[in-house]
């Protein structure tokens, strides 16, 4: 024990002399912080003793004063500078001037064809870097794109390898795609979805028209360019990162259990029998309701009978590994990456597994010449449950039904499957004498789980991409490209189905599949000329000749009826009166592209961009393959001219644009010709044995040679700044795009035998819409000694209006397209709120009662409605409610985005929260109203607990449900305003912590960084919509949107994830 504390008492000694040493070398240490730009004083400059707790700021005056010991190091920083360190030594008095960071003043931005400093850009360009698109787990490039840049609404659900929408700047086409092109490293590919953001150097969004001209026919609905990450000169760098997420189930709707259905329906249907307890009442079907029969037939857990959401739903769980080796020397560098995802969703049988690859090197073969390449591999497999009959969404499927029946084929339940009471009382499905009893009654949707058991899905694809290119220095202001590229995608589906029992469909084993292959061989010229005359005038003029050949190949095959369900292959399947089908379609594209550029700029002070592209595209009939798009831009850095006695303004710029760009992506490229049917889609009766036979190619699809790209015209208007030395930097934009000559089909003569509401009427150039908005982006960056901190926001607005059409309206399932409205708004009857038993809705009898055969208002489609059913508006005021009486009730396209985050590190601790939403936008809950309201065909569907016990009653004048109706007789379940919901929300999207492992602990490792991390995604939703979740319902197809029928929602997750570094 004494020596424990001798031991000690030396130690305390000792660090007390080095505390004491410390003190007496310590010296006060005094200087100036000057700004290298201005050569002012700098004021709040961060002064620190490196690797102690120790630090100041610089005064009003730039001055500063510490104390420090001669074995000290300083550390100047100040945000948007460079930081540099000093050693104290001798010294006293140190003064240091702070250079503008090279980070702030020459981030370079990817435009097409060239790079620019994002300081220099004239048009429209969002630009998201490599740190923000991995701050967070994702697993594409599409997902991590979600919210970081304004004007840009990324829509994804939650299924696994489901992909996102992406819309720039709001709508741009009323029938054909409204999709962005994505340009990878140079190659136009099709979508972003399997690019891991790890392997992301730069990512552009071109948004107006004056930058996304240089596309022409492609550009109109916006371009994506990602850049990505090759080596660099120096040792190897390699970098692995993964992360594991558990995702959670989704929130269950409360519907009813068996007990409470049984009790529900024997009211509504079976009033005057009621709950019948003995199993031998034949006239009685109310007694499959009874507790006896349920007990029976069910078996343990009877009372509470299948909870089909919990059959459906799970847990998922996903795994994501990414590794890559970077280097280089003096002529030469490499980058390679391998990827790995697999995503098990919360919905059974669903998953998918994604395998990748990447490669990019250069070579410095001469002074002059430079070659290179691009390569990426990926394979992926994707399994989604089958369906038969009914969504596997569909919550409207009896609790009464167990899950397994070992009897019948496939061993699931069937629904409406007949059950007898033997001789001893025990249920049997042999048939007895005596009456039968329907196990779901009247209720006909399936066992939700039959199918997707009995079934599987599949699809597997595989892509890679390869591009070389050569670039020669002919002189140093000229430069000679050449990029030759191909992209291969194949792609197999195989959805097969086991013959089982159960289901309305009594057919063989099905068996489907497609194979397809897309080749795109792409071969583009550039030559670039670039000079700095007498040091004012800066030139860079391009051109570029493009050659792009696609050719798609598609062969379905079918077939019903297995002898050998294990040989599930379409040679072994087909039956007489059900054969074998094969089908098949080539598809093929041919462009070429012009494409000149000048940008100017004079003192880096004045720019000046123009282009013109012409493009000719095989899609479109002769005589109107080719167009021509111009483009121009202006900017002007107006703080270098005025306000320079602003001191707190570091940078204003202005900007002009516009620009003309086209749609070419319409789909098949025979739209302009005269089609016929097969011969096979026709037979006909012939000789005296009436035998059948193929007959005649039918008329299918009507062409129309004069059809052309869709056209869209762009002007743009904005100004950036920069404030407080670069703390505070934005940009403010207002946009106006339109939309012309898009294409839609026209009804023709009724002499040529096409009806108006057939799908094979030609197409025209006919519509005109508009999108127009503001943009607004703020980030403010500072730092408070070790504490830096980061926030940025951003605030989309999106207003679209169809202008023209030569049709009154365009008709969806629940959406019209209307000239003065958006495209694919809610199109339905306006509600009033229930109808209460008042004098307010029916006129009194002579006693002061209420006679419900006096309604005061006009019937609804010929129906008097009751008390307890929708009131629907009669907006033309014709004495009745009708059709004619529909409008738009709501407008599927949102009005604005916004996104709020806020990052911060301190020493080794990192923190960072991601808010996103968006708002003014509708959707028609037809989960909702078919779970709270009756349906005319049938009777018997599953509802919300919450409308079986608190529906619209004399008792209980409820103004949330309506009346139960089995016959339905007003249509309460039909689109009117009553169902649709505002569909805004504020998502907390994610919520990180995270910590560095200290320098010191990982060089003893050997290793350069380590950082874990914990994430929770999709937190919380601030939403009054009463569904899961209405971020699903920004659709692919803007004629069919903003309709809720039940679909995959973005699951709540947690991430642990580490990146490391070597």
């Amino acid at each position: 024990m004494k020596k424990q504390v001798l031991y000690f008492s030396r130690i305390s000694l000792f660090i007390i002399s080095l505390i004491i040493n410390s003190q007496i070398f310590a010296q006060n240490i005094t200087g100036k912080i000057i700004d290298g730009t201005t050569n002012e004083p700098m004021i709040g400059a961060t002064v620190q003793l490196k690797g102690k707790m120790v630090g100041t700021v610089s005064d009003l005056e730039g001055n500063y004063s510490i104390q420090a010991s001669p074995s000290d190091i300083l550390i100047f920083s100040f945000t948007g500078y460079d930081k540099q360190e000093i050693p104290v030594g001798d010294k006293k008095v140190i003064n240091v001037t702070l250079k503008e960071s090279a980070t702030q003043l020459a981030e370079v931005v990817s435009i097409g064809y060239a790079t620019v400093k994002k300081s220099d850009l004239t048009g429209s360009v969002a630009v998201v870097t490599s740190k923000e698109l991995t701050k967070n787990p994702a697993s594409s490039a599409a997902q991590a794109l979600q919210g970081k840049a304004p004007g840009v609404l990324v829509s994804q659900n939650g299924a696994p390898g489901g992909g996102a929408t992406i819309r720039v700047r709001g709508v741009g086409s009323i029938n054909k795609s409204a999709d962005p092109i994505f340009i990878l490293d140079g190659i136009q590919v099709p979508n972003i979805n399997s690019i891991q953001p790890q392997d992301i150097e730069t990512f552009q969004v071109l948004k107006d028209a004056s930058a996304s001209a240089i596309y022409g026919a492609n550009g109109s609905n916006g371009v994506i360019i990602i850049t990505t990450k090759r080596g660099k000169s120096g040792k190897p760098q390699v970098n692995f990162s993964s992360y594991l997420s558990l995702n959670m189930k989704p929130i269950e709707y409360d519907v009813m259990n068996a007990q409470q259905y049984s009790d529900f329906y024997s009211q509504v249907l079976y009033p005057e029998y009621g709950l019948d307890k003995t199993y031998n009442n034949a006239v009685n079907p109310a007694h499959v309701l009874s507790p006896e029969f349920r007990q029976k037939y069910y078996g343990a857990g009877w009372e509470q009978g299948t909870n089909w959401q919990s059959e459906i739903f799970k847990n998922g769980f996903n795994q994501n590994y990414n590794l890559s080796v970077a280097g280089g020397g003096e002529n030469s560098n490499f980058n390679i990456s391998f990827g790995y995802l697999n995503e098990d969703g919360t919905v059974i049988k669903n998953n998918y597994e994604r395998y990748q690859i990447r490669a990019n090197s250069d070579f410095k073969l001469s002074q002059h010449i430079k070659i290179g390449e691009n390569l990426s591999a990926s394979y992926s497999t994707r399994e989604t449950p089958m369906t038969v009959q009914s969504s596997i969404y569909d919550l409207n499927t009896s609790p009464l039904m167990r899950i397994y029946n070992p009897e019948l084929l496939g061993g699931y339940e069937s629904y409406q499957m007949q059950y007898w009471y033997d001789i001893n009382g025990n249920l049997t499905s042999t048939p007895q004498t005596g009456n039968g009893y329907l196990n779901t009654l009247l209720n006909d949707k399936p066992n939700l789980l039959a199918a997707p058991m009995n079934g599987s899905d599949l699809k597997y694809s595989t892509n890679t991409i390869a591009s070389v290119y050569a670039l020669i220095d002919v002189t140093p202001e000229l430069s000679f490209k050449l990029t030759p590229a191909i992209s291969i995608t194949n792609f197999r589906s195989k959805a097969w189905l086991k013959k089982f029992e159960g289901n309305r469909f009594t057919g063989g084993a099905d068996l489907k599949e497609t194979y397809s292959e897309s080749v795109d061989v792409n071969m583009e010229s550039q030559v670039t000329f670039k000079k700095l005359f007498n040091n004012l005038h800066n030139v860079q003029a391009t051109a570029v000749h493009t050659v792009r050949k696609q050719e798609v190949n598609i062969i379905n095959g079918s077939a019903n009826g297995f002898d050998f369900e294990t040989l599930n292959t379409l040679t072994n399947g087909g039956t007489p009166t059900s054969p074998r089908i094969v089908t098949g379609s080539v598809e093929e594209l041919r462009m070429i592209s012009y494409l000149a550029r000048v940008m100017y700029d004079y003192k880096s002070k004045y720019y000046l961009t123009g282009s013109w592209r012409s493009d000719g595209i095989s899609l479109f009939g002769p005589g109107h393959r080719r167009g021509n798009f111009y483009s121009g831009s202006i900017a002007w850095k107006i703080n270098e001219d005025f306000f320079k006695s602003v001191k707190q303004l570091d940078v204003l710029k202005l900007r002009l644009g516009w620009g003309q760009t086209g749609n070419s992506n319409i789909g098949s490229g025979f739209q302009y010709v005269n089609q016929i049917s097969s011969p096979n889609s026709f037979y006909a009766v012939f000789g005296d044995d009436q035998h059948i036979a193929k007959a005649m190619y039918t008329f299918e699809q009507m062409g129309n040679p004069s059809i052309e790209w869709e056209k869209a015209e762009m002007i743009n208007s904005g100004f950036d700044f920069t404030l407080f030395k670069y703390r505070l930097t934005g940009s403010v934009e207002y946009y106006l795009k339109n939309n012309k000559d898009l294409l839609v089909q026209v009804p023709p003569p009724l002499a040529l035998g096409i009806l108006p509401s057939s799908p094979y009427k030609p197409w025209f150039n006919a519509a005109d819409i508009q999108n127009k908005g503001v943009e607004l982006s703020l980030q403010w960056r500072d730092k408070v000694r070790e504490f830096n901190y980061n926030i940025i926001g951003s605030l989309t607005t999106i207003y679209n209006t169809v202008k023209y059409m030569p049709m009154p309206n365009i008709t969806g399932e629940f959406n019209r397209t209307i000239v003065g409205q958006p495209i694919g708004s809610l199109y339905g009857y306006v509600s009033e709120g229930i109808i209460q038993q008042t004098e307010a809705y029916y006129d009194k009898n002579e006693d002061g009662t209420i006679n419900l055969g006096a309604y005061k208002f006009p019937k609804q489609e010929g129906v008097m409605p009751k008390p307890g059913d929708l009131k629907y508006s009669d907006l033309n005021g014709d004495g009745q409610v009708t059709a004619l009486d529909k409008t738009i009730i709501g407008k599927t396209i949102p009005g604005f985005t916004y996104s709020l985050g806020f990052d911060c590190s301190y020493k080794n601790f990192d923190f960072s929260i991601f808010l996103f939403g968006i708002g003014d936008f509708d959707i028609y809950n037809f989960q909702r109203a078919t779970l709270s309201s009756m349906n005319t065909q049938d009777q018997m569907h599953n509802k919300l607990n919450d409308f079986a016990k608190n529906h619209w009653t004399i008792e209980n004048a409820s103004t949330k449900y309506v009346r139960v109706d089995p016959s339905n007789t007003n249509k309460n379940d039909q689109i009117s305003s009553f169902w649709v919901e505002d569909g805004s929300f504020l998502r907390i999207k994610d919520l990180q912590i995270g910590y560095n492992l200290p320098t010191k602990q990982t060089k003893t490792l050997g290793i350069g960084s380590v950082r874990i991390y914990a994430n929770a995604s999709n937190l919380y939703n601030f939403t009054n919509y009463k569904g899961r979740d209405p971020e699903g319902f920004v659709s692919d197809n803007p004629l069919n949107s903003g309709v809720d029928r039940g679909a995959y929602p973005m699951p709540r997750s947690f991430t642990f994830g580490l990146q490391v570094g070597f």
